[in-house]
């Protein structure tokens, strides 16, 4: 370690904002010494970190510069090789946060990877694949797809509604942010009570 750090030669990483970064080329050769197990615990480990790294709700402004740092790990890490809870959450949250920052399209195939491998692994009315379920559905509003995002949504609520327990529930969808943007106002007076309180909670 202390050659690589004599005149002429190259560190292979280096401190930003108090944070380690390692050079691609590094990365690269680090990666391809692991053996065949090695990739699998690296994963788990990166993920374990990033979700203890959580820094709270991304939608709240006292927490942009913590997010702002973490994202490109979130980034970085593949929506599909998620097996945690807690990791598929804060990977859900750096996309809401890229979405507030109107980058929604790389937010939405990131969230469409996560929910795919979600519904694929866990099934449709698990708590992980109905969180990025809505999830999807906001990238799908944000991009102008508003039907999809519309049928998504109704999916959600009603399979929400039919189940008596789930351990972290999502946030409730815009019903009628949605609506509206498919130019169907008419049908906001229509919504369910239920539907209407659960929103008018999330929204305070």
């Amino acid at each position: 370690m202390r050659s690589m750090r004599s005149p002429g030669t190259v560190w292979p990483g280096s401190r930003v904002g108090g944070t380690l970064q390692l050079h691609r080329l590094t990365q690269e050769m680090l990666a391809g010494q692991m053996t065949s197990q090695e990739p699998d615990r690296a994963r788990a480990d990166a993920e374990a970190l990033l979700a203890a790294a959580n820094p709270g709700n991304s939608s709240e402004p006292r927490f942009w510069p913590a997010w702002q740092v973490l994202l490109p790990h979130a980034l970085a890490i593949d929506p599909a090789r998620l097996t945690t809870s807690r990791g598929r959450y804060v990977v859900g949250d750096a996309c809401w946060y890229l979405m507030d920052r109107g980058q929604a399209r790389p937010a939405r195939e990131r969230l469409q990877r996560l929910y795919d491998t979600c519904l694929q692994q866990l099934g449709p009315d698990h708590d992980d694949t109905l969180r990025a379920a809505h999830n999807l559905a906001r990238a799908y509003n944000d991009t102008q797809d508003h039907e999809r995002a519309l049928a998504l949504d109704e999916d959600t609520l009603a399979r929400r509604r039919a189940s008596t327990v789930t351990t972290t529930p999502a946030p409730c969808p815009a019903p009628s942010t949605l609506l509206a943007g498919c130019g169907r106002w008419g049908g906001t007076g229509k919504l369910s009570p239920w539907t209407r309180r659960r929103w008018r909670r999330a929204v305070g």
